[in-house]
């Protein structure tokens, strides 16, 4: 699914590329989960990311423009996506991440492609994932410059509990020099590299 995830998928001509990684995604989007600026009474400029599911407010999360601090209003499942989700597929991509999400739907836009909204999962996002995949390719951060490399840590935890349940798992891990797929995909097009 992810083996030849950059190529010629990447944007040949982006505006923009000097702007922070997530209004490039903000405006890449086509997911049908809503990923915009916005302007909150309370915490000025923000991201917001807000996911519908049967009807219900699934997800609400806003992101601080100028400290990157989240504030999450509602996280019902513990993942981003699942009004996108096609459930006879028992195939599904897992980002470690909510802006992770928005670069693999991309990458793989006719895939199931969930992000995990919380470090390792929660109860309800395992439960979630175990019960409706079989085959799951994991995003995983590479923090690899950092003392211990936690992304690969957590990938390594989460792969442990999906195999613990006869799951088929494969870890992607970003090219050396990026912390995730966002970081590297973004990464490449502002070297260049893109389509």
């Amino acid at each position: 699914m992810l083996e030849d995830l950059y190529k010629d998928r990447l944007e040949p001509m982006v505006e923009g590329l000097s702007r922070p990684n997530w209004d490039i995604l903000a405006d890449l989007n086509t997911t049908g989960v809503v990923f915009e600026s916005a302007l909150d009474a309370r915490k000025g400029f923000v991201w917001r990311i807000k996911e519908e599911v049967g009807g219900e407010l699934a997800f609400d999360m806003v992101r601080d423009k100028m400290q990157y601090k989240r504030y999450t209003n509602v996280d019902k499942y513990g993942l981003l996506g699942l009004s996108q989700i096609n459930v006879s597929d028992r195939r599904v991509v897992l980002t470690e991440g909510v802006s992770d999400y928005f670069t693999a739907k991309r990458l793989c836009p006719d895939e199931n492609v969930l992000g995990v909204t919380t470090l390792g999962g929660s109860r309800v996002a395992k439960a979630v994932l175990v019960n409706l995949f079989d085959e799951f390719t994991i995003c995983s951060d590479n923090d690899a410059l950092a003392a211990r490399n936690t992304g690969m840590a957590n990938s390594d935890r989460f792969r442990a509990f999906l195999e613990s349940y006869g799951k088929r798992v494969r870890v992607f891990v970003p090219a050396d020099g990026y912390k995730d797929i966002s970081d590297n995909y973004i990464g490449l097009m502002r070297n260049g590299r893109g389509g």
